[in-house]
């Protein structure tokens, strides 16, 4: 059964489509509020659909920020 729907799937969607991003990057893409956001993406690493790139990003305002990425499970998830 999938594991994905609504914002989650939004989220996994996008990361798929353009590559890893700050949340910060997901919120803007997406129009997500961060409180909605963050949690979902949290919900994704949790059931290993998302992880934690290795490298950081920069936000808006210049801080430095993880990016995330979809992993071949969360491919799987969407279809890829």
């Amino acid at each position: 059964a999938p594991r994905a729907s609504g914002d989650r799937l939004r989220i996994l969607r996008a990361l798929a489509a353009a590559g890893p991003m700050t949340d910060e990057g997901l919120q803007t893409l997406l129009q997500m509020n961060p409180s909605t956001e963050r949690p979902r993406r949290g919900e994704l690493v949790d059931d290993g659909l998302v992880r934690d790139s290795g490298t950081m990003g920069r936000t808006m305002s210049g801080a430095k920020a993880v990016l995330w990425e979809i992993t071949p499970e969360g491919r799987k998830e969407v279809g890829l």
